[in-house]
């Protein structure tokens, strides 16, 4: 078998993928090749929890000015892959982030606060380390660029006004929770492994995450782990189901922003942020091929949590949706 045989590669089939939505950086292209990909993701959390108990609003209003009711985030992702060898894809990312929560008042009040726009870029390597008929094994080293705001300020809305107003006379900033990035760089490392016995394709994946440097506010994220275990099985030529599992453990905040007051929120604390969790996802993935070249493919998932644990105090996740549309070419 030569070099430009691409018959047992991930995208043997012009890109087709049996990969859940939720997963990215798992496959190459061959050279020449070049995808583009949008993926739309939201993520629900309500209340909030100690450890693994529910805490109530009117306990945390003992303590704080507000109390967290719920949250969402909703994520637009633009990415593009390109190939320039057999063994070598890159991979550009970008984010556009929207937060909303919902808050209760120690006066009585409902407040509402928001926050959007760009969230950080990654730009990312990734290696065809290992492939056979029926294994492979791709590696990832990514950067992330710290090109969204540390520095949304708690502009809000109350239900009882109709009018936007700020927390306090003098504008300070949003919750960690609520920011559109980091401020930091980071470097990202993983490896994905595929075993695959068709019609059903087992997947490894694991990622860690490292900030590098405290951000202008004097803070940076904790290390991030995530791995991810799934199996799929194709229905029929174009269609296939999948079932993921991924375990998540976000470490605690390093540093603090000084700028924001502790007794406002408890998520104005550095302890509200580190966290472990277990989701499952279930997911379905449709390929279409437009001719020998070029595919689309559309892949939905949605996720629950299974178990959930704050280092301190967080909110609890209730669920999360992905959907993603990927566009595949033999570009050169």
């Amino acid at each position: 078998q030569t070099s430009n045989d691409h018959t047992h590669h991930d995208h043997s089939q012009n890109g087709i993928s049996n990969t859940p939505a939720s997963i990215m950086g798992d496959h190459i292209h061959p050279k020449g090749n070049l995808m583009v990909s949008y993926r739309f993701m939201t993520m629900n959390m309500k209340e909030m929890i100690s450890k693994e108990d529910y805490i109530s609003s009117a306990n945390l209003l003992a303590n704080y000015e507000m109390a967290p009711e719920t949250m969402s985030m909703q994520m637009h992702m633009i990415s593009a892959m390109y190939s320039p060898t057999d063994w070598l894809t890159l991979m550009l990312m970008g984010h556009y982030i929207r937060n909303d929560m919902a808050m209760s008042m120690k006066m009585g009040m409902d407040m509402d606060m928001e926050s959007s726009g760009l969230g950080d870029m990654a730009f990312s390597t990734l290696f065809n380390t290992l492939e056979s008929k029926k294994h492979s094994l791709v590696t990832m080293a990514s950067l992330l660029i710290p090109t969204g705001d540390i520095n949304m300020l708690a502009e809000t809305t109350n239900d009882n006004m109709d009018m936007g107003m700020t927390m306090t006379p003098a504008a300070k900033n949003l919750p960690y929770s609520m920011q559109l990035g980091a401020g930091s760089w980071a470097m990202a490392l993983g490896g994905t492994y595929k075993l695959k016995l068709s019609p059903v394709e087992i997947g490894a994946q694991a990622v860690y995450t490292h900030w590098l440097n405290r951000n202008s506010n004097d803070w940076k994220p904790g290390g991030l782990l995530k791995g991810n275990l799934w199996l799929s099985y194709q229905i029929i030529p174009k269609l296939s189901t999948s079932l993921r599992t991924q375990f998540v453990k976000q470490n605690e905040i390093e540093g603090s922003d000084k700028s924001l007051v502790l007794m406002d929120s408890p998520l104005s604390s550095t302890s509200a942020s580190g966290k472990s969790w277990f989701d499952i996802g279930l997911g379905l993935s449709y390929n279409y091929s437009i001719n020998n070249t070029n595919t689309v493919r559309f892949a939905a998932e949605y996720v629950l949590p299974l178990w959930q644990q704050a280092k301190s105090v967080s909110m609890k996740n209730q669920n999360s949706f992905v959907f993603a549309i990927q566009y595949n070419i033999q570009a050169f």
